[in-house]
């Protein structure tokens, strides 16, 4: 149990096995210096300006039960290797991923679960794809995304209600055709032609975001 799991200016990881369960924001990278760009923990200026934070994912098996930001970085994200599972808030306060400048997606896998209102997707310097999904209903089901041959690729059970998927996968790739299944019904067919993919209306009963630039609110 913990307020914010993991949290300082800068943040590297490079292996290990994390387990993170949070009240708040599950691992932020934030300043902490009292300047402009202050959002460490619930200051005054939170939410003030874009940050410099970095959070660095260079491999490890990560999990991320969030009541706040599953992940939450000031400024940018990047993923080289590693696993990373979010399972975000239930609100649009929040978001499974959130982040001020870019999340550069260049390896590994990802699966994000949590509400559309303010969700973000991988940014399009990624080399890897990111598929960013906003359902219309929300569920609390197993999901699979399978390829055009019907070979499952991802598969996982949320302990959470979800209408937002953020999911990256060296087995996605540029000018493939995956497909979402929930509770063995297929949801979604997607084409993949963008790095950085989002399917879906992100509103959600929160504010209107950039699909790829974050920023806290």
């Amino acid at each position: 149990e913990s307020y914010e799991g993991i949290e300082a200016g800068d943040i590297i990881i490079n292996n290990g096995v994390i387990n993170v369960n949070s009240s708040d924001d599950g691992i932020n990278a934030a300043s902490s210096d009292g300047d402009s760009k202050d959002t460490f923990h619930d200051g005054p200026m939170r939410g003030k300006g874009k940050g410099n934070s970095t959070l660095e994912i260079n491999g490890g098996t990560i999990t991320v039960k969030a009541l706040g930001d599953g992940i939450d970085v000031n400024g940018s994200i990047t993923m080289n290797d590693g696993n990373l599972i979010v399972e975000g808030p239930q609100d649009s306060a929040n978001a499974a991923i959130d982040y001020d400048n870019e999340f550069i997606m260049n390896g590994g896998e990802i699966i994000a679960i949590g509400h559309k209102g303010m969700a973000l997707g991988v940014s399009e310097k990624s080399k890897q794809v990111g598929v960013l999904i906003n359902l219309d209903n929300t569920y609390d089901d197993k999901f699979v995304i399978k390829n055009k041959a019907g070979k499952t690729l991802i598969s996982y059970t949320p302990s959470k209600n979800y209408n937002s998927i953020l999911v990256s996968s060296p087995k996605i790739t540029m000018d493939s055709e995956i497909s979402l299944t929930i509770d063995k019904k297929t949801i979604q067919t997607i084409k993949i032609d963008k790095i950085n993919m989002m399917i879906g209306d992100s509103r959600g009963g929160g504010m209107m975001r950039d699909p790829h630039k974050g920023g806290r609110r």
